[in-house]
């Protein structure tokens, strides 16, 4: 008289790339296709991220009946990539570059991406800022997703210079005197975009009023240009005015005349 088997369980203790490892239990046998049976609870030589079917049975001999084939599926684990590389590079005031790799994604954050063939291209940024930039190893049927590289890429600052004469001469007036200047760009700005100081003797002014030799240096404010100081010399000169003395006449013991004159300028005097 045979003995009925009881159903096998299977249990998978680990899972590689190309093995799977099962809890084994005498008496038990092992298939992958249901008709080639082992009793060794280990199979190797699978292929990368691949699902299997995995059968366990208590098979028929001479002292039991065979039990019910049961079976588990599976997939065979893939491949651990390091994250990529990456560098971005032709970096300008508005824009970078970054070189394709074959199943590499890149990305940034705020910034728009073109394909421009051997390489992306990030355009359309801010001068002088830093923009988050990120890749990874996209996942294939053999390969799990790296984890991501992420750098810092700052854009470079908007070059230009100021263009002045370096000696500028004015005749005095009443009012403050500025220096002529322009941009090499051509590009105009609002007066608050400047610093302009006045050195005299010494001592620094906001404005140029009195007659004299000043230092004026001319300063762009803004950060995201890099704009060298210019230092150019003021000359206010001094107005020439006339003082004409009044004839006066007097007689010997006669009591003192007040001396008059006048004074001849464009200026009106106080």
């Amino acid at each position: 008289q045979k003995y009925d088997s009881e159903d096998p369980q299977i249990e998978i203790l680990e899972c590689g790339t190309n093995y799977v490892k099962l809890a084994g239990k005498e008496g038990v046998s092992y298939s992958l296709d249901g008709e080639n049976w082992q009793t060794s609870p280990q199979f190797t030589g699978l292929e990368i991220g691949t699902q299997y079917t995995v059968y366990a049975a208590v098979l028929e001999d001479r002292k039991t009946n065979p039990s019910k084939i049961v079976s588990e599926t599976f997939t065979t684990d893939k491949n651990t990539v390091d994250p990529p590389y990456l560098e971005a590079y032709g970096i300008t005031s508005d824009s970078f570059k970054v070189l394709k790799q074959e199943g590499v994604d890149v990305w940034a954050d705020n910034a728009q991406r073109t394909d421009a063939g051997a390489y992306w291209l990030f355009s359309n940024l801010q001068a002088y800022t830093e923009y988050k930039l990120y890749a990874m190893v996209l996942e294939t049927s053999t390969n799990h997703p790296s984890s991501v590289t992420q750098i810092t890429v700052t854009t470079s600052k908007i070059t230009d210079s100021i263009i002045t004469e370096p000696v500028q001469v004015f005749d005095y007036t009443k009012s403050a005197k500025v220096p002529a200047f322009s941009m090499k760009s051509g590009t105009s700005f609002s007066s608050d975009k400047f610093d302009i100081k006045y050195k005299k003797d010494g001592t620094v002014f906001s404005s140029a009023i009195d007659a004299g030799e000043y230092t004026v240096t001319i300063s762009f404010k803004d950060p995201k240009y890099d704009i060298e100081p210019q230092d150019i010399r003021l000359v206010i000169n001094k107005r020439s005015i006339t003082v004409t003395a009044d004839d006066k006449n007097t007689v010997y013991g006669d009591k003192e005349k007040a001396l008059t004159f006048s004074v001849t300028s464009d200026l009106q005097m106080a």
